[in-house]
């Protein structure tokens, strides 16, 4: 290592910074958000030879409780330079992307399985029961399923949920 100083995250300005006291022959960087893509364009557009180092290992071989910009600046220069370096596979740029829209559709997974959660518990917070025989997420109920309603009910106008709410002219949900 040979300086340090805060620059902006960008590839060229980080070129311009490094390139002052010589030619690059390797650098290392600490696997993170974003360290692919900046070690991508290192990589294609200045040339250098990047590895990411895993950043549990390099943790764990450092053993000192100092966690500083600097000290692992350090670290990841020597371990660089005598190849010791606990580096994790650079994926392609397409297969992070893959990813990424895997996660995306995991969490909104997630999400519509909590929302569906937190309605069904107000809905039994409410006491509120669907009619025997359908199921709670479904598709809007088709009109043969209006006629195993309770007599005096009125069915769904929309859609599933609306069939939940205490319609006043059904005397299955009276009090």
């Amino acid at each position: 290592m040979i300086g340090n100083q805060a620059c902006a995250n960008d590839w060229q300005t980080i070129v311009r910074q490094v390139e002052r006291w010589g030619t690059v022959r390797r650098a290392a960087l600490e696997s993170c958000s974003g360290a692919a893509d900046l070690a991508d364009e290192l990589v294609e557009r200045a040339g250098w030879t990047v590895d990411l180092a895993h950043a549990g290992y390099v943790a764990r071989i450092k053993q000192s409780p100092d966690k500083s910009d600097f000290s692992d600046a350090h670290l990841l220069a020597d371990l660089e330079r005598v190849g010791y370096l606990p580096q994790v596979w650079l994926a392609p740029r397409e297969v992070r992307e893959l990813r990424m829209l895997v996660r995306y559709r995991q969490q909104r997974v997630r999400a519509r399985r909590a929302t569906k959660q937190r309605m069904g518990a107000v809905l039994r917070e409410e006491r509120v029961f669907r009619p025997p025989g359908l199921r709670a997420w479904s598709r809007p109920w088709p009109s043969p399923a209006l006629g195993r309603l309770p007599p005096g009910c009125s069915g769904p106008k929309s859609g599933a949920l609306t069939v939940f709410a205490k319609p006043a002219n059904c005397p299955a949900f009276a009090a």
